[in-house]
């Protein structure tokens, strides 16, 4: 196996095992799905700010 074989080889497995382990973790693996996850739970904390905010006026 050549050097750049080699090397396209070892991102690749990276990649999966890093796909594995966000799966793992945090039952999701696509970058897509990461992110609109993170800005749901952004959404969910302004909510829940704004609320706490509003109660304590």
């Amino acid at each position: 196996m050549d050097a750049m074989t080699r090397s396209l080889t070892l991102q690749l497995e990276s990649l999966y095992e890093e796909r594995a382990f966000l799966a793992q973790e945090i039952g999701i693996s696509d970058a897509r799905d990461i992110v609109a996850m993170v800005r749901s739970l952004e959404a969910q904390l302004n909510d829940l700010y704004a609320q706490v905010d509003r109660e304590t006026q």
